[in-house]
């Protein structure tokens, strides 16, 4: 055995990055901390052949203090194969496949069936439950077009003027929430996953506030932005009594992600399920039954969102595994280490009293602290989310200066339907990525979040694919479900591939 040289560095980094890169695969090391350095190189060849330099035992490496780092099973073959593979490979001499290339393509096939289970896991309930959220605003917008044609325009309107000024800028913020939360449950850091969790709540609470305001007084600014005088009435009333609803889901919002983020995405789902199943009696018993028209649909919808929220909240109460924003087990552990402390001198109601002024100053002072990362994370995802629904309701808003507003407004709120609908698939991928990666990170697994992140480019293509042809299937019979009028008709079947 000989100390290696500046001759052999190169392929000395090259093995170094192969170890590396091999301890997420499967091929794991002996202890908990990880150490690498060269101790010697064992060369059969060496002495005899200056030119090849090849090895017939390996390089030798402290991997966790000790040299045989390997698994005892695979300790020999991947020496052999592992270094002979590198050194024939620099010296131009290709040899065929070996053990441990066959051993970790194997291994990547297992890697990426697991990485589609884990991500499926999340996405595909969470496509459930987006499937059945987004069939809450299609049977909302099947009643509208049962009331008439200018119910569904001043509906789409209202909806269209909602979603640019109140939905999107509350959806923004609670998805700020999202990588901290993520990489708080991967970490471990409970603390964080419920503070994060009150705080969004308490700013979503407070930006309904303008929104609120700016809802009240929407008639006169769509007016003056060239509107119909018909549906912009019918969009006032809507958007009036979509206030409650404003409310309930600036509480829905953060309490999903807040349940997704510990991969509870199947209570979401069910939950989901039961609000649906009441949604269209509901709407039947306000519309038709009690004749509040277009007041019946907003209020239903509102209906929807709080029969969601109860559920989820009865499930965090009832569960036995989730965690629960109201229940801080770390910060439960921090002021037990405080009092555990306090002089045995004391007597027990003295210990009591200093006990709860613990408690109460370390949920305080946890409160307090953490705002700024929170605010800076929701800012450009506000924006992101911003531009992206503002694209459609401004289509809304200009469809409302043709020439038949009435059928064109229409028009474009069965088109922005569809679209959401098509979205639903996506943005359900995207969320359980964002989720898979945030967690990985947050236990210090880079190479699964990179693994994860190639996975879901890679089913997001296929997804994108499929929903086009969907798309092409679907353009001449979509809008008859909403309409008959003609003319909407062949707007949409028009517009939608």
């Amino acid at each position: 055995m000989v100390c290696p040289g500046k001759e052999h560095w190169q392929v000395v980094k090259c093995i170094l990055r192969y170890l590396k890169s091999t301890t997420n695969v499967g091929l794991t090391f002996d202890g908990a901390k990880m150490s690498y350095s060269v101790v010697g190189y064992v060369d059969l060849d060496f002495a005899g052949d200056l030119d090849k330099r090849r090895s017939l035992i390996g390089y030798l490496f402290t991997l966790s203090g000790s040299a045989n780092s390997w698994k005892a099973t695979l300790q020999v073959t991947v020496a052999l194969s592992t270094t002979n593979r590198k050194e024939n490979g620099r010296s131009g001499d290709v040899g065929g496949r070996s053990f441990i290339d066959e051993y970790l393509g194997w291994l990547l096939k297992i890697k990426v069936v697991e990485e589609l289970m884990l991500l499926g896991k999340i996405a595909f309930p969470m496509a459930i439950s987006s499937l059945l959220l987004h069939s809450k605003s299609i049977i909302s917008m099947l009643f509208l077009g049962h009331l008439g044609h200018i119910e569904l325009a001043g509906g789409s309107l209202a909806i269209g003027f909602a979603n640019v000024t109140g939905y999107s800028l509350i959806k923004g913020l609670a998805m700020g929430m999202e990588p901290m939360c993520c990489q708080a449950y991967g970490a471990k850091k409970w603390a964080i996953l419920s503070q994060t969790y009150k705080k969004t709540l308490c700013i979503l609470f407070l930006a309904t506030i303008p929104i609120s305001l700016l809802w009240l007084y929407m008639e006169p600014i769509l007016l003056w932005s060239g509107q119909d005088q018909n549906v912009t009435s019918i969009a006032r009333v809507y958007i009036t009594y979509s206030i409650p609803e404003l409310l309930a889901q600036a509480h829905l919002l953060p309490l999903r992600i807040f349940m997704r983020t510990q991969n509870l995405t199947k209570p979401v789902a069910i939950g989901v399920i039961f609000a649906t199943i009441l949604h269209f009696p509901i709407n039947y018993l306000l519309i038709i039954h009690l004749n509040l028209g277009v007041k019946g649909v907003a209020l239903a919808s509102f209906w929807n969102t709080i029969n969601l929220s109860l559920g989820l909240l009865a499930y965090l109460i009832l569960s036995r595994t989730a965690i629960k924003p109201w229940r801080n087990k770390q910060l439960v552990d921090t002021y037990n280490e405080r009092t555990f402390n306090a002089k045995s001198s004391e007597t027990h109601m003295e210990s009591s009293v200093i006990k709860c002024q613990n408690k109460t100053m370390v949920h305080t002072i946890s409160f307090i602290e953490g705002w700024q990362p929170l605010i800076a994370l929701m800012l450009p995802s506000v924006l992101s989310v911003c531009l992206e629904w503002w694209w459609y309701e401004i289509m809304l808003l200009l469809c409302g200066l043709q020439d038949n507003p009435q059928a064109s407004v229409a028009a474009i709120g069965i088109l922005i339907q569809a679209t959401g609908l098509l979205y639903v698939v996506p943005y359900s991928l995207s969320t359980g990525l964002s989720t898979r990666v945030g967690q990985e990170l947050g236990a210090g697994h880079p190479s699964q979040a990179r693994r994860a992140t190639i996975v879901g480019l890679i089913v997001s293509f296929i997804c994108g694919l499929l929903t086009f042809a969907f798309t092409i299937s679907v353009k001449d019979w979509w809008g008859k479900m909403y309409t008959k009028e003609q003319q909407i008709l062949d707007l949409t079947s028009l517009a939608l591939p």
